[in-house]
């Protein structure tokens, strides 16, 4: 099962499609597609977010989608702190990372 499908099923949890794609505005046949792999577009994986009360990026991240920020982020490190999906330990070790390669980068 896809990331995108089981992020999608677990959000969904008992509520019908057809309950869900109302919410949301999309054709109950949209949601169908999704769930048998098909394609997705940004706006209407966007618009089931918030028909499910889900956070930005929830769902769309798995497709590779990055919502737009109300709020405008200062930094990459802001950004990873700002994610409402990661854990702590993900956060520390991406915040490493990042400042690994960007000191490095800047060596070269």
């Amino acid at each position: 099962m896809s990331p995108f499908k089981e992020a999608l099923t677990r959000a969904m949890g008992n509520l019908p499609q057809v309950e869900v794609a109302r919410k949301a505005g999309v054709a109950p046949s949209t949601l169908s597609t999704w769930l048998s792999g098909g394609g997705a577009k940004p706006d209407q994986v966007f618009a089931v977010e918030r028909a499910l009360d889900l956070p930005p990026g929830n769902l769309s991240r798995h497709l590779g989608y990055v919502p737009v920020s109300e709020q405008p982020v200062a930094s990459v490190e802001a950004a990873i702190e700002a994610d409402p999906v990661l854990k702590d330990h993900q956060r520390d070790a991406l915040v490493f990372l990042y400042n690994f390669f960007r000191n490095r980068s800047a060596d070269t």
